[in-house]
């Protein structure tokens, strides 16, 4: 019988696009993995050709979320799909946040408008917003990702969140408000890469967000990586999120931990289970760790 290949899901919009690509791939050819990189909408693709299918550059999912969890669970059928359809059934969603909090875990404090008529929703957001007591606050999609669709505002400035609210549940979407926390200003964000489990590199990440709405040309705002030795306070937090996801879901194929700087220490912003960069250009031999872990999956 002939050895099945690995899938590594992209979009067809950004198939030449994958920033792991780089090093990844030629980390795959060395180990003689076969593998093709396939976009997740293309209807002519037959998924029972491969042995495993990772989700790795799908950026564009969050246009079509429905659709891209209708060919999840059709590729779920045929092969082993990493991460796992219910991993990212989670995640896909930001809401998963106050599961997170609940669990105990420091969080960048949330609040979600889902409607505006009645306006309860917002005018409870409005007085969470409030008792935040700071100058800037981020709205966005619960369902998005690449920084599209977010927004920067100053928390005083109702008229400018309410339509920034607005824009968001017009499209039948849910809108996430949380604090800007200054410090990533300066500091940035710091993102923890687990691989099965286990924890394989850090990364440094500068600020996103310019004041009012992000236009994205393209899928995603290009980002800035360096390499970091994180604080003995920041491996702590994010060992303690990594450990609950492990009791949750078991290890999975990766986890990305991202962090922020605030006055009350690092807090949780995103946890990236679906298709985040996982920055192997922050410490280049995680691209053979990795390709490692995919030449071992069972044929």
């Amino acid at each position: 019988m002939a050895t099945k290949r690995i899938a590594l899901l992209a979009s067809a919009d950004a198939m030449d696009m994958d920033t792991d690509g780089p090093l990844l791939f030629p980390a795959l050819d060395a180990r003689g993995v076969s593998y093709d990189v396939v976009a997740w909408d293309d209807p002519k693709v037959k998924w029972n050709r491969y042995h495993t299918v990772v989700v790795r550059a799908t950026w564009d999912y969050f246009r079509r979320a429905e659709q891209f969890l209708d060919v999840l669970e059709q590729i779920d059928q045929h092969a082993t799909l990493l991460n796992p359809l219910e991993v990212i059934e989670w995640n896909l969603d930001k809401r998963y946040l106050i599961e997170v909090n609940k669990a105990g875990l420091p969080t960048v404090p949330s609040t979600y408008v889902s409607h505006l008529h009645p306006p309860t929703e917002l005018a409870s957001a409005m007085g969470q917003i409030g008792r935040w007591d700071v100058a800037e606050v981020v709205v966005k999609p619960t369902v998005s990702a690449g920084s599209n669709d977010t927004f920067r505002i100053d928390a005083a400035d109702g008229s400018s969140l309410s339509k920034a609210v607005q824009a968001i549940v017009d499209s039948d979407r849910v809108a996430m408000i949380q604090p800007y926390l200054p410090a990533v200003d300066t500091y940035g964000e710091r993102g923890f890469v687990y691989v099965n489990g286990s924890f394989d590199h850090a990364f440094a990440k500068a600020a996103l967000l310019t004041q009012g709405d992000q236009t994205v040309d393209g899928l995603f705002v290009p980002e800035k990586i360096a390499a970091v030795e994180p604080t003995d306070a920041e491996r702590a937090v994010a060992e303690s999120v990594n450990g609950w996801l492990c009791e949750r879901f078991g290890p999975v194929l990766y986890a990305r931990i991202d962090l922020l700087p605030s006055e009350e220490g690092p807090q949780l912003v995103e946890v990236e289970l679906i298709e985040p960069s996982l920055f192997f250009e922050a410490d280049p031999p995680s691209a053979e760790r990795f390709a490692e872990v995919l030449a071992q999956l069972p044929n």
